[in-house]
C-alpha cells in the first residue's frame, strides 16, 4: 500500500491494520471487479472513469439513502484528485488517466466510500 494514501485515510493504526487484513482476505474479488469495470467502454484501460464507478456501487447495491451518487462522487474525485505523490523520499508525477482510476486507486476509493459509509455515518 505505498502508493496509496490509505493510511492518511485511516489514521488509527489499529484500525488501519484491521482494514489492511480485510483488503488482503477480499483482494481478488476487488481486483475482479476492478478488471471488469476498467474494461467497460474506457479508452484508456485498466482504469476506472467516474461513470464506471458509479456503476460499480449500483451493481453491487453499495448506494443507499444515506450514501448517495454524490458521496460517491465526492470519494472518486478526491482519490482521482492528487497531481503528485509522496513515495518514500521519492516525489513522482502520477502518470495515471486525468479521469481514471488506476488500482490502487480504486482500492483508495473503496476504502473512502466504506468510510463515509459506515465511520462517518457512524454506522459501523
Amino acid at each position: 500500500m505505498k502508493c496509496s494514501n490509505i493510511e492518511m485515510i485511516i489514521k488509527d493504526e489499529e484500525q488501519f491494520q484491521l482494514s489492511k487484513t480485510i483488503l488482503k482476505e477480499g483482494y481478488k474479488y476487488l481486483l475482479a471487479g476492478y478488471v471488469f469495470y476498467s474494461a467497460l467502454g474506457n479508452k484508456q484501460i485498466f482504469s476506472i472513469t467516474s461513470n464506471n464507478m458509479y456503476k460499480f456501487v449500483c451493481d453491487t447495491k453499495i448506494l443507499d439513502d444515506k450514501f448517495t451518487e454524490v458521496s460517491v462522487d465526492l470519494c472518486f474525485r478526491a482519490t482521482n484528485s492528487k497531481e503528485m505523490q509522496d513515495i518514500g523520499k521519492k516525489t513522482i508525477k502520477n502518470i495515471d488517466p486525468l479521469n481514471g482510476l488506476i488500482r490502487y486507486e480504486f482500492l483508495e476509493c473503496v476504502v473512502r466510500m466504506a468510510k463515509e459509509k459506515f465511520v462517518m455515518t457512524e454506522r459501523a
